[in-house]
């Protein structure tokens, strides 16, 4: 491997080893041969950016850019120092001259020649550039020369955020200026020359950025080939809101908190001052303005599985820029509410359908990822588990005629929510007695029947039995197994019957437990004149429905309607007799 640093080491002999941890975390020690250990100095790569003649203006600042590059690799940032090496005439100013090199990346160092008037036009100075790393305290030249030239009276008149007024006066120097050339330096790696006559002492440079920096020169051409330069200066234009912050994510660590992060605006348009960073979601709203030297923010006070908004911008002296936004989720919590709409149905007495659905949407906090089935009928219990798209399941196997309770709860990632339970009782007897059972004669041979559940079906119904047959005949009685069919009145028609025959009919219904009582018999007879009771019946007229309870009493009646009748016509006619006698 390669070890990045420095070390001074003594002149006597020395050994080397290897010391570590092994896999399972204990501590070895190895010899390593001399031959093994090999010392790398830095080497590095000096250039100048721009013109290879530097130029210098008497009393002026004259700029001067190099780039310092480690070529070595290494994992580790090596720090540098540069001085120049000068000469009467020429000082040195260094806005800051340690840096740190990451290997293998450029890093530009500037500073400043400042030439005295003692020098003169035309004048050549030959400088170092002097590089010494803190490593090995070794240090690198790179020569350069410096020559002295006349300036040109140069003034930036006017900086918008996008353009630059470059005005200039034709400096003193022999014959008659013949062209101005202007250099640019758009640091990004465009240098570009634009060249002007004689007459032209401005230029408006458009199309910028803001807060673009440009390094700026220019050069005067006289028909005696002479030349006036001006070092290159660098000018900003000026700032404007920022663009977008980059690189807005959203890391959530807990179900109540997150942390957003972001990164620098790729246009930042100027100096960043400060970042607004807002969270809004449900009843929940903060606004944090902080300093640049931050990059992320944690929020928390959030409520589980809620959706939030996190805005950040970025703000210059000039004002607030684009905003950047994202959606997100908190973490998951338990559900605070019990699935719903619980039911269930007999099947037999070892069996139950059971039915639910999922908590209310709004207290989910959540997918529902499983339910959980609790049952216990008192001698045993079952424990299922289910996806949380299942809202139904048989339950088979129970004890017989038990007293079962059923515990249902939903889970999400978050945790488990409350459970709701519920008590079934597995009756033990057979349903009761279908009720308000009817007929109606279609024609001389067919009869519809209808009839209600019973009152108490005492589970799920899985048939029902009509019997019938005729009311005064010693045939076999009819037994029709009549499937179930809704909930709550069936209806079922009787085919093949003798016409002027008078039928009884009866129904029962059937579960798990067995058959059930059978229901009041209903007798019915086709007849010109059909009475139907408590009904006149404009229907049919032939139609005739009395129940068994009612013919006896209405025979009876009719009996005793007509001894009374009887007994009136024989007093009548006695009393007539004993007349005609007297």
């Amino acid at each position: 491997g390669i070890l990045s640093g420095s070390v001074i080491l003594p002149s006597t002999p020395l050994q080397y080893q290897l010391r570590g941890y092994d896999i399972e975390g204990n501590p070895f020690s190895h010899l390593v041969s001399d031959f093994l250990i090999t010392f790398e100095y830095p080497d590095f790569q000096i250039s100048l950016i721009g013109s290879p003649m530097v130029v210098v203006n008497p009393g002026k600042q004259s700029l001067v850019r190099m780039f310092i590059q480690n070529t070595k690799e290494g994992p580790k940032n090596l720090v540098v120092s540069a001085t120049v090496t000068t000469t009467v005439g020429i000082d040195v100013e260094f806005v800051d001259n340690v840096v740190s090199l990451i290997p293998q990346t450029e890093v530009e160092l500037s500073f400043y020649l400042i030439a005295n008037n003692s020098v003169i036009e035309g004048q050549m100075f030959n400088l170092s550039f002097v590089v010494t790393d803190e490593c090995t305290n070794v240090p690198t030249y790179m020569p350069f020369q410096a020559i002295v030239k006349t300036a040109i009276d140069f003034n930036v008149t006017e900086i918008t955020s996008n353009s630059l007024l470059l005005e200039w006066i034709p400096p003193n120097i022999p014959g008659n200026i013949t062209s101005y050339t202007l250099s640019l330096d758009f640091v990004n790696g465009t240098i570009t020359t634009i060249v002007f006559d004689e007459s032209t002492i401005s230029h408006l440079l458009e199309g910028l950025v803001p807060y673009q920096l440009v390094y700026v020169g220019i050069t005067a051409q006289t028909d005696y080939n002479e030349t006036a330069i001006n070092a290159p200066i660098p000018i900003r234009t000026e700032e404007s809101e920022p663009g977008q912050v980059s690189s807005l994510h959203v890391f959530i660590p807990s179900a109540d908190s997150s942390i957003i992060t972001w990164s620098e605006p790729e246009k930042p348009n100027g100096i960043i001052q400060y970042y607004e960073i807002m969270v809004r979601g449900k009843d929940y709203s903060e606004l944090i303005i902080l300093n640049t030297s931050t990059l992320s923010h944690t929020f928390t006070g959030l409520e589980d599985f809620v959706r939030y908004e996190a805005i950040v911008r970025a703000a210059t002296s000039v004002g607030e820029g684009e905003i950047n936004s994202i959606i997100f989720y908190t973490l998951e919590g338990a559900p605070v509410s019990p699935p719903q709409d619980v039911e269930y149905i007999i099947w037999s007495s070892t069996s139950i359908f059971i039915t639910w659905s999922h908590p209310p949407l709004e207290s989910r906090r959540g997918f529902i990822s499983a339910y959980t089935l609790n049952v216990n009928d008192r001698i045993q219990e079952k424990i299922y588990e289910f996806s949380g798209i299942t809202t139904q399941t048989n339950v088979t196997g129970l004890t017989e005629y038990s007293r079962v309770n059923v515990t249902i709860s939903a889970h999400t990632s978050g945790g488990v929510g409350p459970n709701v339970t519920i008590e079934i009782v597995i009756v033990t007897g057979v349903p009761s007695a279908p009720r308000e059972l009817a007929g109606e004669i279609s024609n001389d041979t067919s009869v519809y029947l209808s009839w209600n559940f019973p009152e108490e079906p005492n589970g799920v119904l899985s048939s029902f039995h009509l019997f019938y047959g005729k009311t005064e005949s010693t045939t076999t009685e009819m037994d029709v197994i009549v499937p179930v069919t809704g909930n709550s009145y069936q209806k079922f028609a009787v085919h093949d019957l003798e016409s002027e025959e008078e039928y009884y009919f009866k129904v029962a219904a059937s579960n798990y437990a067995g058959m059930g009582e059978n229901s009041t018999e209903l007798v019915i007879m086709i007849r010109s004149l059909v009475l139907i009771p408590g009904d006149t019946s404009e229907k049919n007229p032939l139609l005739i429905v009395l129940p068994t309870t009612l013919v006896i009493p209405f025979i009876v009646i009719i009996i005793i309607v007509f001894a009374i009748l009887l007994v009136i016509w024989f007093r009548r006619k006695k009393a007539r007799g004993s007349a005609n006698i007297i």
